[in-house]
């Protein structure tokens, strides 16, 4: 009895050893949140840029992808843009989620793709995920693209068409992360530099109106015949009108009295027996009123047909104008530039 009182004992013993063990190997499985930060120092930001690094190679690659086929730049410095949200339209990757597990923002992110002065393409991959932002710079050539890229300046063995091989740029969670501590960076600088240029503007309309040539002007002519109803000279035209006037004119007759002398009047005698017989002639007065013509001259122009010789004139203005054009340079003072009246507008923190 004794005996099995002792085993019974022994075996509890046994069992809260067992236990005991158990626990502590869970217990170094399982760190604690306390263990974590005392392996790692109290810092998870290695962790942090992991994932941040993992996202951004990602949306890198897709955008790899979408170039691959997409419309390039033609003209040098010209960009294309497209967002982290069209690229999740066009099911070229999902939804990348921070260390928060929250989606990062679709708008603000994206991949731009521009066209540099040697024909080769720079690719710019920007990622904002809530209180982190960053982006990371590509350099592709024509062997980047499907066949819609030509470059000058890139030798034939570069211009062969080779495909993207989606082995080579998957798009999945097992992308190698960046790592902060291996990158570095260097400044770059844009500069606007004036380009001058003189041109001369369109032709005038013709005119009769007399142009002078100049230094900036040029002036065509051309001469055209025209027959025309013209001035040739001057003639007097006489012009007739009538004048009312009022006279007094005697009318003559021939009268004969007897025995009696008219006063005044012209008379013959006329032997009679027994009387005398006189023959005179009367002028009796009457007012007359008569319409009297008045001859004027006027002066009136004389015109005819002629055929005439006409010149017409035409002219164009030499004008000069002033436009920009950007370039980009690593130094903040680059005389090779700043000489020819360049200026700096912009610089950028970039990843080697």
């Amino acid at each position: 009895m004794y005996e099995s009182k002792e085993t019974s004992i022994r075996g509890i013993v046994v069992t809260i050893l067992l236990i005991i063990l158990v626990i502590c190997l869970l217990i170094w499985i399982f760190p604690t949140k306390k263990d974590v930060k005392g392996i790692t120092g109290g810092n998870n930001e290695p962790l942090l840029s992991e994932i941040f690094g993992r996202n951004i190679r990602v949306l890198q690659n897709a955008g790899k992808a979408y170039y691959y086929s997409a419309t390039l730049p033609k003209n040098t410095g010209d960009s294309t843009n497209i967002t982290l949200g069209e690229l999740v339209e066009k099911k070229m990757l999902l939804d990348l989620t921070d260390k928060n597990g929250k989606v990062c923002n679709k708008d603000a992110s994206y991949v731009q793709l521009t066209k540099n002065s040697d024909g080769t393409y720079e690719m710019k991959s920007y990622l904002s995920c809530d209180k982190e932002s960053n982006y990371i710079l590509s350099s592709l050539d024509c062997s980047n693209f499907k066949g819609n890229c030509k470059s000058e300046d890139i030798s034939k063995d570069d211009k062969k068409e080779e495909p993207i091989d989606d082995k080579e740029t998957p798009i999945d969670d097992k992308e190698t992360p960046i790592d902060d501590k291996e990158v570095t960076y260097y400044y770059r600088y844009l500069y606007s530099c004036p380009k001058n240029s003189q041109s001369y503007s369109n032709w005038s309309a013709w005119s009769t109106n007399y142009v002078s040539p100049s230094s900036n002007r040029v002036v065509d002519t051309k001469v055209e015949y025209e027959r025309k109803y013209v001035k040739t000279g001057t003639k007097q035209e006489p012009v007739t009108t009538y004048n009312t006037v009022t006279t007094t004119e005697y009318e003559e007759e021939t009268k004969r009295y007897v025995d009696t002398h008219p006063q005044g009047a012209s008379c013959v005698t006329l032997p009679r027996t027994g009387y005398t017989l006189y023959e005179c002639k009367v002028r009796t007065p009457k007012t007359v009123t008569k319409q009297v013509p008045v001859t004027t001259y006027n002066t009136v122009d004389v015109y005819d047909w002629q055929t005439t010789a006409v010149t017409y004139y035409r002219y164009k203005t030499l004008t000069s104008s002033t436009s920009h054009y950007t370039v980009w340079s690593t130094k903040s003072n680059d005389t090779t530039y700043i000489n020819s009246g360049c200026t700096v507008i912009k610089s950028e923190k970039v990843a080697k």
